[in-house]
């Protein structure tokens, strides 16, 4: 049985990015860092928004306090990858086991969430 699909607006994604700048800011971190592909979005509104600096490659790193940021954390293996960093995401899914320091929202049900950037959203 296919999970049924909740379109993400485009004001529920600047509102959780302009939490996230918000917590940033506070956060003394150097950067933001969009994890591909879903992040990058998000990545870019928030550094707009908190006026630290986007970076591009993760040779930028060396050094810097650099925060990840992405669209969802899911099944976590995509944190698990970067547990040497912080990372903030707009929404975490209620099973999601993987730490995350900063979540917009929490996901309670196993819906697949489909974000205004994909190509399938106005089929959603």
């Amino acid at each position: 049985m296919m999970a049924n699909r909740t379109k993400i607006p485009w004001v529920d994604i600047l509102i959780g990015c302009k939490r996230m700048a918000h917590w940033a800011r506070a956060g003394q971190f150097d950067a933001v860092y969009g994890i591909k592909q879903g992040g990058f979005i998000p990545a870019m509104l928030v550094s707009q928004l908190s006026g630290l600096p986007l970076l591009t490659h993760t040779e930028e790193f060396k050094k810097l306090n650099v925060l990840l940021v992405d669209e969802i954390a899911d099944s976590g293996a995509t944190r698990k990858k970067y547990m040497d960093r912080p990372f903030a995401c707009l929404y975490k899914r209620h099973s999601c086991d993987a730490p995350v320091e900063f979540y917009g929202q929490l996901i309670g049900t196993d819906d697949w969430l489909v974000f205004p950037w994909e190509k399938d959203f106005e089929e959603a």
